[in-house]
């Protein structure tokens, strides 16, 4: 299964990474909006992790752009957040976020969360 993942921290990027690549995904680093999008289209990732705040075009942007092009708009988003606030989250999810998560969260809980997306 294919990540594309972008989040502003870049040591936290590294780790997930390193951490998904240990359960048997292959991921691709992204470092703003712009790059997502450029690797959505290019690279056909099967999930896209994401923050909201990513330099270049944030997350929000980044989604109804991906939610406009019929070759990838088919692609699950996650959005990852540090804190709840319910105001973001039905932002998110109206523009087309599949799921906002709230930062930490189990490995478990993620695998889970990945499997009903694909699944559906």
């Amino acid at each position: 299964m294919r990540i594309l993942y972008a989040i502003s921290d870049w040591p936290a990027q590294l780790q997930f990474a390193q951490t998904m690549k240990l359960l048997g995904y292959e991921i691709n680093l992204a470092g703003n909006g712009q790059q997502i999008l450029n690797k959505a289209i290019s690279w056909s990732p099967d999930i896209i992790f994401m923050t909201l705040r990513l330099p270049v075009i944030d997350g929000l942007l980044v989604t109804r752009m991906i939610r406009r092009q019929s070759d990838i708009m088919h692609i699950p988003i996650i959005i990852m957040a540090d804190t709840h606030d319910a105001h973001r989250q039905f932002a998110c999810l109206s523009v087309g976020v599949n799921r906002f998560l709230v930062l930490p969260f189990e490995i478990e809980f993620l695998l889970n969360t990945i499997q009903e997306l694909i699944d559906r």
